[in-house]
């Protein structure tokens, strides 16, 4: 007699379990990487070819397959070697640059899968008239639209199983769930619904592979792609999602602790990818979008259960077929007021402005999914106030034909909903001052003596709250570089914020030419000081200060 108990409890924390999982798990490390700085910077002219160009980001990020070269003035590419560690791109040139324009074009990609491209330009000696710019880069459309296509599937499949079973455990009457025509008819909806979820997933491993190495639609069917595409995060989505979806299908029936499990992790498949990973803060923007999603799950699934319920029709009665819509409106209600709060929490942190929402492709798509949704919640308002109340009077069975029709044009909306859903997930976000610098970063230089023989070069770009990169040059008062056996040593402070000094260390890339990066984090004047051994016993040490606004 003590078995059942036992067993109940296990079943509830196998719940609670996946639901950890469920709010834990996406948290870990996915981002929309965004660039802050480059090293020469934009525009800088330099005296000499640089050994090393660095791009540096605010997430870490990976190398695209494509669109990464250095170019000269006339845009002929010229050899280098492009890697990647953490959040720095490190290019390094073949062979030492000729004076003039060079141009970098770089793409990487986010580990929420999204890539991102830009460039830079700079110059050698002089800028040469009349140098091209940085090129753009489109992504062919014929693949964007694919992409699209595939993830609204996904959506509507997921969605649909996580809200079925939602339906059928919580919201559905016992004799409604029960009845066979209905209990045949989600079933096999359901495992309709999981294998157009598994196989949208599926397809897309290769179309987010070839999506962020920029090639075209042509190569998704290439071996490469689906070996890249399995291996990315689109993989483990797809893994995460098939799992769920199996165990939905599994209890459904005889194990509703195992179906509400596999429910949470088909939404944790979803949530694993997407803007939301890179704005703070994360647990403002991760509930957000947890309640956003299983906001969404419900009120699809629930739509298809309850048009299921309805088209039992006589072998159904009257009174469980109202009992499945008042019950349905109810939750209806609480998810719509869920939905529009995690939806007004999630653009505010991503968009951050409200012209965004009309000034973006990103904003654009959101505007869609709200205007799609305006009639789907008049038609449900109606519906709960009208036609729930004519299913237990003498216009029954045409207040039920009615309301079967009224829920199959919502559920047509919604799923046009989950189309600018799938084109909202592959845009990019709009660009945020407060994570995202200006494309045309700023420079410092301090000039300073060292001594009556030498003089220090230093200058720091782009000259903004956040990592900074300093390059440090050494020559004599001919204006020749001189070259140093040990290493200068460079400190950082801001003495108003009481921040230092900070010691930062430098890397030689060729004779007398140092750099480094340093996190200015504050506004302020900060205080840069570097030292260097001329000599056996010659360390002399300058400072200069560089304005943080």
């Amino acid at each position: 007699m003590t078995h059942a108990p036992v067993a109940r409890r296990a079943r509830l924390a196998a719940v609670l379990s996946g639901l950890l999982l469920l709010l834990v798990w996406p948290v870990a490390a996915f981002g929309h990487a965004s660039p802050i700085g480059s090293n020469p910077a934009d525009g800088q002219v330099l005296t000499q070819s640089p050994a090393e160009l660095t791009v540096t980001f605010t997430e870490p990020v990976s190398l695209a397959g494509t669109g990464n070269a250095v170019l000269d003035a006339a845009g002929e590419t010229e050899a280098a070697e492009f890697s990647v560690r953490d959040t720095v791109l490190r290019i390094r040139p073949a062979e030492p640059l000729a004076d003039g324009t060079h141009v970098v074009t770089w793409r990487v990609v986010s580990a929420d899968s999204h890539p991102v491209s830009g460039g830079f330009t700079f110059a050698i000696g002089a800028a040469t008239p009349g140098a091209i710019g940085v090129p753009t880069t489109e992504t062919e459309r014929e693949l964007v639209v694919a992409r699209t296509v595939v993830e609204a599937l996904r959506y509507a499949g997921a969605l649909g199983v996580a809200g079925l079973v939602v339906f059928s455990l919580f919201i559905a009457p016992g004799a409604a769930r029960r009845q066979p025509g209905v209990e045949r008819r989600t079933r096999r909806t359901t495992a309709g619904l999981g294998a157009l979820a598994v196989l949208a997933a599926v397809l897309l491993m290769p179309l987010t592979a070839v999506w962020e190495s920029g090639g075209p639609l042509s190569s998704v069917m290439t071996a490469e792609a689906w070996r890249d595409g399995a291996t990315s995060s689109a993989g483990l989505a797809a893994l995460v999602l098939t799992a769920g979806v199996a165990a939905a299908l599994l209890g459904r029936a005889r194990e509703p602790v195992l179906a509400a499990v596999g429910a949470a992790l088909v939404v944790a498949s979803l949530l694993q990818v997407g803007h939301t990973r890179s704005y703070g803060p994360w647990w403002l923007v991760l509930t957000a979008d947890l309640v956003h999603v299983s906001a969404g799950a419900l009120w699809w699934g629930g739509l298809l259960g309850l048009g299921l319920v309805l088209a039992a029709g006589p072998a159904l009665r009257v009174q469980d077929r109202a009992a499945a819509v008042a019950r349905f409106s109810a939750a209806a209600g609480v998810t719509l007021v869920a939905l529009a709060v995690a939806g007004v929490v999630l653009f505010w942190r991503i968009a951050g402005s409200f012209p965004a929402l009309w000034e973006t492709g990103y904003g654009r798509a959101v505007l869609v999914k709200v205007l799609l949704l305006v009639p789907v919640v008049a038609v449900a308002a109606w519906n709960r106030r009208v036609l729930v109340g004519r299913l237990s009077g003498r216009e029954a069975s045409s207040a039920a034909e009615l309301l079967r029709r009224t829920v199959s044009f919502e559920a047509v909306v919604v799923a046009a909903v989950l189309v600018a859903t799938g084109a909202l997930v592959g845009q990019t976000p709009p660009a945020r001052s407060d994570t995202i610098v200006q494309d045309v970063p700023t420079v410092q230089r301090l000039e300073l003596d060292l001594g009556e023989s030498h003089r220090v070069d230093v200058v720091v770009s782009p000259v903004r709250q956040g990592t900074n990169a300093i390059q440090v040059t050494l020559t004599d008062t001919a204006g020749d570089v001189v070259d140093l056996e040990e290493t200068p040593r460079l400190q950082i402070a801001l003495e108003e914020a009481e921040v230092g000094p900070i010691n930062r260390p430098l890397v030689r890339t060729r004779a007398g030419h140092w750099e480094g990066t340093a996190d200015l984090p504050l506004p302020g004047a900060w205080r840069l000081s570097v030292s260097a051994r001329l000599t056996r016993f010659d360390e002399p040490v300058v400072s200069g200060e560089v304005e943080i606004p």
